[in-house]
C-alpha cells in the first residue's frame, strides 16, 4: 500500500503543471450591472428638476463594457422657476452609452427606490437586448443603499462586483 502511495504521489510531481478544462463554459448571454445610481435633485429654487440615472455594463458575451447615464424627467421643480422642458428616457427616446453600440431607456419608473432599466447592445448586426428586474432594496438587500437629505434629493444605488444585477438577453 505504501508503495502505491508513492507511485500517486511521484506521478502527481511529474503531472504538467497547466491542468486542461474538462468542459468549457458557454459565455454568459446577459448583461452585468456593478454598479448603478438613481438621483432624484432637490426642489430648492435654481435646481436642476431631473433625475438622472448612472451605471457601469459589461456585455458578458464580449467582455465589453462602458458607462452609461442620462437625465431623464422633469422629476421635481421649485415653483419659483420656470416649468421645465420633458426629457424622456423611454424605448422611443433612449440615451447611448459612452460606447454607442450600447443604449438604455427606464422600462419602469416608480421613484429611484424602484426602477427597471432596458439594455440593448448592437454586435455585428446582431442585438442583445434586455429588461432588469427591479432595481430595489427588496431585490438586492446586500448591495443597495439610499441616502436623503431635508432637501429632498435623495441618492439610491446597488453596487456589487461580486453579485452584479444581472440582465439575461431576451
Amino acid at each position: 500500500m505504501l508503495f502505491l502511495t508513492l507511485l500517486a504521489a511521484a506521478g502527481l510531481a511529474t503531472a504538467p503543471a497547466r491542468a486542461t478544462p474538462v468542459a468549457l463554459r458557454e459565455t454568459e448571454q446577459a448583461f452585468h450591472i456593478p454598479f448603478i445610481n438613481a438621483y432624484l435633485p432637490s426642489r430648492a429654487p435654481g435646481n436642476t428638476p431631473y433625475c438622472s440615472l448612472r451605471f457601469s455594463v459589461t456585455d458578458m458575451s464580449t467582455s465589453t463594457s462602458t458607462i452609461c447615464s442620462a437625465q431623464h424627467g422633469p422629476c421635481v421643480w421649485s415653483s419659483q422657476d420656470p416649468v421645465p422642458a420633458e426629457k424622456p428616457l423611454d424605448a422611443e427616446h433612449p440615451a447611448l452609452c459612452d460606447d454607442p453600440s450600447f443604449s438604455f431607456y427606464i422600462d419602469v419608473y416608480e421613484g429611484v427606490s424602484n426602477y427597471s432599466v432596458a439594455i440593448s447592445r448592437t454586435v455585428d448586426d446582431d442585438e442583445h437586448f434586455g429588461i432588469s428586474e427591479f432595481i430595489n432594496s427588496d431585490n438586492f438587500p446586500d448591495s443597495w443603499g439610499m441616502t436623503c437629505g431635508e432637501s429632498g434629493i435623495c441618492n439610491a444605488w446597488v453596487s456589487s462586483r461580486t453579485h452584479p444585477v444581472v440582465v439575461p438577453f431576451i
